[in-house]
């Protein structure tokens, strides 16, 4: 199962002033509910979807946690897609399969249609953004 597959839960607190500014705190606690992927052979990485941007450029945000000794199995990717290490470590391939370290704060982007493959030995949080942007033709 999929973490898109889920909904998103609301659970609303109740408005608090803010002691030190004299403010109204007026936020929401929201529950992504997750799942294991299990498709391309996959084992023990779990995904969180954190967003969808609906606009004529679809864009989708999650972050996996990988285990130890965990495999996302290889797959294309359907959209340009960003592969950021948020903390520890572990590794990706893309086309030629061979496997290469990455570690917190290292970046990967795989074209769309791209085979790719990640895992990690010791465990690693990652944040996904994938979306039919090229980030070749963004403006600066």
């Amino acid at each position: 199962m999929r973490a898109s597959d889920f909904p998103f839960e609301l659970a609303r607190i109740q408005p608090q002033w803010n002691g030190n500014r004299g403010t109204l705190v007026d936020m929401e606690f929201i529950s992504l509910l997750t799942g294991e992927e299990d498709r391309f052979g996959s084992r023990s990485v779990r995904l969180w979807e954190a967003g969808v941007l609906d606009s004529a450029e679809k864009t989708r945000v999650h972050v996996a946690r990988y285990e130890k000794n965990s495999l996302l199995g290889c797959h294309p990717t359907k959209l340009w897609q960003l592969f950021m290490v948020i903390a520890g470590s572990g590794w990706v391939t893309g086309e030629d399969g061979v496997r290469r370290p990455i570690s917190s704060g290292e970046v990967v982007l795989w074209h769309p249609g791209e085979e790719h493959e990640s895992g990690s030995d010791t465990g690693m949080s990652v944040l996904l953004l994938a979306s039919t942007t090229d980030p070749h033709q963004t403006s600066k």
